[in-house]
């Protein structure tokens, strides 16, 4: 018996309503897993212990975020290249995307994987084309450049400080998120200095 009979014997005893395929070109499997369901990590484990019962491997897990849309799922999955081209000591079984692994990136620059970054976390802001985002995407790139003190943004653009007040509230609006905690306002940096490079 090999990974591939025991998988498609054993895989939805531990997870359910699950598709799977092996890339033999990257000799790994790719698990989609359809319903929304509790403990995924647990069970990916209790895979692994129960698989090394009767298999001379040790397998590891390398998981993207949840979706919703099927036209969402390559997101995911390009998440889970990136932790799994990142993770350099193997010394546990199920590793998860998190958002905040901007370090993979600057280890391995593709440029879809830099896209995606971006978007995920500037939305409209990555790569606008109207002047409204322009404006709010230099208006935050300022702030951010200016230690996210208000005042100081409006002199260095010449404006306002309610309009400076007014397009940061705009700006959290679309981003979904406060800007000036220390993790998001370093994740926004580094997507606006990425998607300027690559764009």
């Amino acid at each position: 018996q090999n990974i591939d009979e025991w998988l498609a014997i054993h895989l939805e005893n531990y997870l359910s309503n699950t598709i799977y395929f092996k890339d033999n070109s990257k000799d790994m499997f790719i698990i989609f897993i359809q319903d929304r369901q509790g403990g995924i990590e647990k069970q990916l484990n209790l895979i692994n212990d129960d698989i090394k019962k009767v298999l001379p491997v040790s397998l590891r897990f390398f998981q993207g975020l949840p979706v919703r849309e099927i036209n969402e799922i390559k997101r995911s999955y390009i998440e889970a290249e990136l932790v799994l081209s990142s993770t350099k000591k193997f010394n546990k079984t199920v590793y998860t995307y998190r958002k905040t692994t901007y370090d993979q990136l600057f280890n391995q620059i593709d440029i879809e994987a830099v896209d995606y970054f971006c978007e995920s976390i500037l939305k409209d802001f990555a790569y606008p084309k109207d002047q409204y985002n322009l404006d709010l995407r230099n208006t935050l790139k300022v702030y951010l450049d200016n230690q996210c003190e208000i005042s100081n943004t409006a002199k260095k653009m010449f404006i306002h400080r309610n309009t400076v007040i007014y397009r940061i509230e705009r700006c959290e609006e679309v981003l979904g998120m406060k800007i000036n905690t220390p993790e998001n306002s370093m994740n926004l940096r580094i997507a606006l200095a990425l998607s300027e490079k690559y764009k």
